[in-house]
């Protein structure tokens, strides 16, 4: 389990916009990583609109906020559109 001031592993995953993300894009800056098991259920989509809500202060802080889970980019892309998500997911399928 990862806490808080842990370096990210090596990983190299595609966002919902089929752009690929490398934890070398965020060395240097701190992430909120969070994992979700999957798109579009109601519990995950109040978890997303929760970090949504406060992006804006995260973002004054420094931080980044992605959310990871298995589905593919397609399903991301859905997600992200039907929640207004503007923050990053990444598919780890």
């Amino acid at each position: 389990m990862r806490t808080i001031g842990d370096t990210l592993p090596p990983f190299e995953l595609q966002d919902q916009n089929g752009m690929v993300v490398r934890n070398s894009d965020v060395r240097g800056h701190w992430a909120v990583l969070y994992c979700y098991p999957r798109d579009m259920t109601p519990g995950c989509s109040q978890e997303a609109m929760g970090f949504q809500d406060q992006q804006e202060e995260f973002l004054q802080l420094g931080l980044r906020i992605f959310g990871i889970s298995a589905d593919s980019v397609v399903s991301h892309t859905r997600f992200a559109t039907k929640d207004s998500l503007t923050f990053t997911l990444l598919s780890d399928p």
